[in-house]
């Protein structure tokens, strides 16, 4: 008896059919994947802030948002928090390879310059795809680039003493003309902050310590000129050419809006350097706010949002130690409240 093979319409229908059911499980293979990198993003924000307060039980104080002395040539050393949090997320070599007594981006040993190219992978959101080590600028500065910012506050001012070369007292340099007060609406992290825990009057558990950000494109400049629409537009922040007083220190100022103004392009991508740009992100614009980041012309002040390669919001990490995914739809005025460490807010539920 003849064997009966399969027809032409049958052998279709068994390859649509695969194909259907390929179709059904993609989906959930890539939500799966997505819900294991957004995990590991939790865990690394979970171990940086265990960092900071192992730091604080060690020393006594937060550790500052960014260690800064100007001599009269430049600010030195211009550290961050991921500099002192070295040692306890298990890169002691690392940090003793860093040259504090230099400024920080200049790589003044052999050492210090490899240190800034070593890949940590806490530093990284396993969702970002973008070189975590990037040549920035096209200024032959190679560094390693975070997702991971520290919280400045609600508000865009940077605050704290900027000592400059001026008179001294007992070999001490005396603040300069730039000192910046700190207010109410200061987080934990600025310039040379002594943050303690009897300063966080709002709760360990409403203030905010370290959020995720997406990375900057780089590119052969510091700017880029960046269109609406484009897949970069909310990773660069508007290089405004104001300084801003008034409600513009709350809430971004029109200009930050104009696509025509060239960008900041290397927005977090030198985790080892307290710039705004570089380091810093504050609570004056909602997670993932479809409004640009933006930096003042003074580059001491900056509107910039967390924001994160997840759907629907980011992850943060309290003063406290807990992680929290903050929903895109957080009320504003809530989110601003957990910006800030002393401003005597209720916080609800967020």
């Amino acid at each position: 008896m003849k064997k009966r093979g399969f027809t032409l319409i049958e052998l279709l229908v068994v390859i649509a059919v695969i194909a259907v059911l390929i179709a059904l499980l993609l989906p959930a293979v890539q939500q799966a994947r997505e819900a294991a990198r957004r995990t590991q993003c939790k865990n690394n924000l979970k171990q940086l802030g265990l960092g900071v307060l192992n730091y604080e039980s060690d020393y006594g104080v937060f550790p500052m948002g960014d260690c800064t002395r100007n001599y009269g040539s430049g600010e030195i050393p211009q550290a961050t928090v991921h500099c002192y949090l070295l040692p306890y997320i298990e890169q002691a070599n690392l940090y003793n390879e860093l040259n504090f007594l230099a400024q920080i981006n200049a790589a003044s040993t052999a050492a210090a310059k490899d240190a800034k190219v070593k890949i940590i992978p806490g530093f990284h959101c396993p969702s970002d795809s973008n070189p975590q080590v990037n040549n920035v600028a096209g200024a032959n500065i190679l560094s390693e680039s975070s997702n991971y910012m520290q919280c400045l506050g609600s508000i865009s001012t940077h605050a704290g003493v900027y000592l400059t070369a001026g008179s001294t007292t007992g070999g001490v340099i005396s603040p300069g003309s730039n000192l910046q007060p700190e207010t109410q609406l200061h987080g934990i992290f600025f310039r040379n902050s002594s943050t303690r825990t009897r300063d966080i009057t709002d709760g360990m558990s409403n203030t905010a310590l370290i959020a995720e950000i997406k990375t900057g494109p780089n590119g052969t400049s510091s700017y880029q000129t960046v269109p609406a629409g484009d897949p970069r537009d909310f990773t660069v922040a508007t290089a405004s050419s104001n300084v801003w007083t008034g409600s513009d220190q709350l809430f971004p100022p029109s200009d930050c809006e104009n696509r025509a103004t060239k960008a900041w392009a290397y927005r977090g991508l030198e985790w080892y350097r307290a710039l705004m740009v570089a380091t810093y992100y504050n609570h004056t614009l909602p997670p993932n706010a479809p409004f640009r980041d933006c930096i003042a012309s003074n580059l001491y002040q900056a509107h910039l949002a967390a924001r994160s390669y997840h759907n629907g919001g980011v992850n943060c990490v309290l003063a406290d130690g807990s992680i929290r995914f903050v929903s895109n739809n957080v009320d504003a005025n809530v989110w601003r409240a957990v910006g800030t460490k002393a401003n005597g807010e209720t916080v609800s539920d967020f």
